[in-house]
């Protein structure tokens, strides 16, 4: 019997064994049904312009002129459209011209892309760059592409997710248990709609938050006033201090001997290595006996230390506005009669309190 007609390929299609794009051990398949019987086609695959790594293509002739040509697909396949080309011989060993395109409309994309989390922003809700219990540490993520599942934790704790596609939110409110230092977190379990997953991320691009629960302490605390003995108007009492860590600006609360605040007002400052001070000026009406003051502080993560009013050596001051005054005040001379030359004369005075040498003046 003569044969000399070429066999054709009445259909042509090609698939993947995914839904989306084809990536690393996908299975594609090649499709082709034969006008008459043919040999075992060979079927050759490119993706993305460039000869895919498995060379050896699974072949099947599931029934009658059909066949089909599987290939795995590797993670190192490049990305692009998948081309083919399929040779085929029937039984006479009239040849097919080879075949390069589908008769539907059927198509598969190589996707191996990994998606990548490309911008990561650790913020907090609490003083800047601090978290402490009750503050609420976020993440703000970028992907590289859409992906599904993300999932972050934030000091290994499993963080709550928001956003979608390629733009992302984790939460983590401080309940107190965490550890306290560097906020860490773990972001990954993304996979892009060709399945490719991406690696986990633990660097922040930007921001820092630090985790503290611990309140500060005053230690050393002392008061003095800047003039001899007791304070009295005019003269400047100064609280000294140190903090155990550094500390927000502080809130000194200084009184009088009655109790009442001071009639001026109080100026801090901060010294190195967590000093500060707090010093007011003596006002002639503040009331005497010794002060009482109060500090109110807290650290940069906002907790607060316990208000602190007493010092921590012996010192104090007490304030003296009372002016002495002179209760007896009388003047002799050491001789009868009139004062002349070379008689002494004493003027004899007692003080209501206390007082320093006088100086005394004398006209005739």
């Amino acid at each position: 019997t003569i044969d000399n007609t070429h066999p054709t390929l009445t259909a042509v299609g090609i698939a993947v064994d995914n839904t989306g794009n084809a990536n690393n051990g996908d299975d594609i398949t090649l499709t082709v049904t034969a006008s008459e019987a043919v040999s075992q086609p060979t079927c050759t695959f490119t993706s993305g312009g460039a000869a895919m790594a498995d060379s050896s293509i699974t072949y099947a002739n599931p029934s009658g002129n059909q066949w089909t040509c599987v290939l795995d697909v590797a993670d190192g396949d490049t990305d692009g459209s998948v081309a083919f080309s399929v040779a085929f011989t029937d039984s006479a060993g009239n040849a097919g011209t080879a075949v390069s395109a589908v008769t539907d409309s059927s198509a598969v994309t190589v996707d191996n892309t990994h998606p990548t989390l490309s911008n990561i922003a650790m913020t907090t809700s609490g003083n800047s760059g601090f978290a402490k219990s009750g503050d609420t540490i976020s993440l703000a993520i970028t992907v590289s592409e859409t992906v599904t599942s993300l999932a972050c934790t934030i000091d290994g704790e499993a963080a709550t997710m928001g956003g979608s596609g390629t733009s992302w939110t984790a939460a983590l409110q401080m309940s107190g248990d965490e550890t306290a230092g560097a906020a860490g977190f773990s972001c990954g379990s993304h996979v892009d709609a060709a399945g490719n997953t991406g690696s986990a991320d633990t660097s922040a691009d930007s921001g820092a938050v630090t985790i503290d629960f611990t309140a500060p302490t005053l230690s050393p605390v002392g008061i003095a006033t800047a003039g001899s003995g007791n304070a009295n108007n005019g003269d400047t009492v100064t609280l000294s201090f140190t903090a155990n860590e550094a500390i927000q600006s502080p809130t000194c609360t200084m009184k009088d001997g009655a109790g009442n605040t001071m009639d001026n007002s109080v100026s801090v400052n901060e010294g190195s290595s967590n000093a500060w001070t707090c010093a007011v000026s003596t006002s002639d009406s503040d009331s005497n006996g010794a002060m009482t003051f109060s500090i109110a502080f807290s650290d940069d993560a906002g907790n607060a230390g316990t208000a602190v009013t007493a010092v921590s050596d012996s010192s104090s001051v007490t304030i003296d506005n009372t002016h002495p005054t002179l209760t007896a005040v009388g003047i002799a001379v050491d001789n009868t009669g009139n004062a002349n030359n070379g008689d002494d004369i004493t003027l004899t005075v007692t003080a209501s309190e206390a007082v320093s040498q006088p100086t005394c003046t004398f006209t005739s």
